[in-house]
């Protein structure tokens, strides 16, 4: 599944950051391409929230078989996305 999804998910996270709570997103990834969600890698960042995520393997074959075709490189342009909020940088505790 994909928290983010979730009708009360933005509502959740702002309400456990406002009592300094932090809050963490197992994210699938691919969730931050889906149409509609394109605010997502935005609010997660704005809202400081960390973001565990992986892939089943680094070979985009084994994860298309896995996971679905396309799945593998929307996977990476995600993480791009993240990466370019601030996610995995060194200098934010990466």
């Amino acid at each position: 599944g994909a928290p983010e999804m979730h009708a009360a998910f933005a509502t959740l996270v702002r309400g456990a950051r406002a009592l300094g709570i932090r809050v963490i997103d197992r994210c699938n990834l691919t969730i931050l391409r889906r149409k509609g969600m394109e605010h997502m890698a935005d609010f997660l960042a704005e809202n400081e929230v960390d973001v565990i995520a992986s892939l089943p393997c680094y070979s985009s074959a084994n994860v298309e078989k896995q996971r679905g075709s396309g799945v593998f490189l929307d996977s990476i342009a995600a993480l791009q996305e993240l990466n370019a909020r601030g996610y995995g940088a060194a200098e934010n505790g990466a």
